[in-house]
């Protein structure tokens, strides 16, 4: 009935909206020399870069240095896109900055061992645009009866602000002096508030007529699915859906797990090499609630109806509003590989590379949600049995890989520049809104890091990163119609700032 928000719900829970996908955790890193390299350091001094290979704390706290590092960020995330329609409407995303800490602790605990904990946000941001639809059943008077009425036009307020933070803690050992393992975990919980509109079909109303129905009695109709194809699927405008708002909030039913296993080798005093695998999460289902709104379309269509058989007010459906529980159980996020590199120039210079694998299409195989328990007995009656549904979410994505390249150069014995050029494959296929649009390609970073001149003080960092500006063309959505060939110009901007303390 709404695998509209069914699907944007769980397409967020899994990757969230572009300003933290793409600028987060996935292809760009959490320490302050991976954002400035878009990606590319990932073996840089950092206890965050620990969130992906637990193995490089060896090479940041190293035998005979210090016992104990602490990293901390404050990354602004802002996001801009702009929306074309084709009955040439423009639209905007709102309120779409959104600011968030990072930190983490790293202690070498002997020659060989050494722990850390990173608290990460995985997942966050905000959009909201106020968009105008046309309804699908009912139209306005023009007060011409030579011209076909136009639909009603009706606002929809498509927004979302969704937030997960992980726990991260690792542990590594020195296996040789040029090779460390390390494993970890990552602990995730998500929250998620969203509201939208869908086309919703009338196949889905399997409710039976009452007996002594005035729809049955006299048009011969059984379900409600039956009655509406009938007046309304013949003639020209052939209609076989209606519009649907909804408001929703959700969250893990038990935090998400993953494994972490990592190794770091120093090929040479040169050259540096990672590698980490993470196995998927356990299974975990996702729970919510929703209230859907039917006032606009199908509850006005119902007055109408009323009027026409001399019934009284609210026969039909005296509320057209219904809260549901909904839950897809045995939800599984995805594993991921990644392998990066780290090489010194002759010149001093460093070149910094990754790449990063992430198998989104096991992922969403066989998801099937269920809404349960409407909470109006009317709008039940129209749906059948119980009122519950159970649908096969039918998504499609692909897996997807980022690569990154990073340069790093060392202006003075305190000073370093660093920047980034990204690149990363959009995993989403399918209907798009107007807070999951597609990635952007390309992200260039740059970066400065202050070293502290005296011991006990913090070392700074400022590192930016952007996502180039990029247009896309969003072809049939088969979700909400009046999407359909939209054309989306976006781009995707951070600013981070990072201290970091030694003892």
């Amino acid at each position: 009935m709404i695998r509209f928000f069914l699907t944007t719900t769980f397409f967020f829970f899994c990757l969230s909206s572009p300003a933290i996908a793409q600028l987060g955790g996935e292809p760009t890193g959490d320490s302050m020399q991976a954002v400035a390299t878009a990606g590319a350091d990932l073996l840089g001094a950092s206890i965050l870069n620990t969130t992906k290979n637990p193995a490089v704390l060896p090479f940041v706290l190293p035998v005979g240095a210090d016992d104990w590092q602490v990293d901390s960020v404050l990354r602004l995330l802002k996001t801009d896109a702009r929306i074309s329609a084709l009955d040439g409407g423009s639209y905007s995303l709102d309120d779409t900055l959104v600011a968030a800490p990072w930190l983490a602790i790293g202690h070498r605990i002997d020659d060989a061992m050494w722990f850390s904990f990173a608290v990460v946000p995985t997942s966050g941001a905000k959009g909201s645009i106020d968009r105008m639809v046309d309804l699908n059943i009912m139209l306005e008077d023009d007060g011409d009866p030579l011209t076909e009425d136009p639909a009603v036009r009706h606002l929809v307020n498509q927004s979302v602000d969704i937030q997960q933070v992980a726990l991260e803690p690792s542990l590594a050992w020195q296996l040789s002096p040029d090779f460390s393992f390390g494993f970890g975990l990552s602990l995730r919980t998500t929250t998620l508030n969203m509201s939208g509109g869908t086309d919703s079909p009338f196949s889905d109303l399997k409710g039976f007529l009452p007996d002594d129905d005035p729809l049955r009695t006299i048009f011969g109709y059984d379900t409600w699915g039956d009655a509406l194809e009938g007046f309304l699927s013949g003639g020209d405008r052939a209609i076989d859906d209606y519009h649907v708002d909804f408001l929703a909030d959700a969250s893990n039913a038990a935090m998400q797990v993953f494994l972490k296993f990592g190794g770091a080798w120093q090929v040479n005093p040169q050259t540096r090499l990672g590698f980490w695998y993470r196995p998927m999460s356990n299974m975990s289902d996702i729970v919510g609630q929703t209230t859907v709104d039917m006032s606009a379309d199908l509850g006005a269509f119902t007055s109408v109806l009323e009027d026409m058989l001399g019934l009284e007010d609210g026969y039909y459906l005296d509320d057209p509003t219904s809260d549901f529980d909904f839950r897809v159980r045995d939800i599984r996020l995805p594993q991921q590989a990644g392998l990066s590199t780290s090489s010194q120039l002759n010149n001093g210079d460093i070149m910094h590379f990754s790449a990063v694998w992430t198998d989104w299409s096991q992922s969403f195989d066989g998801w099937v949600a269920t809404l349960s328990n409407p909470s109006n007995e009317q709008f039940a009656g129209f749906i059948g049995g119980d009122g519950t549904l159970t649908m096969d979410m039918d998504m499609k994505w692909r897996d997807t890989v980022s690569m990154s390249l990073g340069w790093e150069r060392n202006l003075s014995s305190q000073l370093t520049l660093r920047s980034g050029l990204g690149w990363s494959r959009n995993p989403m296929q399918g209907s798009w809104m107007a807070s999951s649009t597609p990635f952007n390609e390309l992200h260039l970073a740059g970066g400065l890091a202050y070293r502290a001149s005296s011991k006990g003080m913090p070392d700074f960092f400022i590192s930016t990163v952007i996502a180039l500006p990029q247009k896309e063309n969003a072809g049939e959505n088969l979700v909400l119609s009046d999407l359909s060939g939209d054309r989306y110009s976006q781009w995707h901007g951070s600013l981070a700032l990072g201290l970091s303390w030694r003892w």
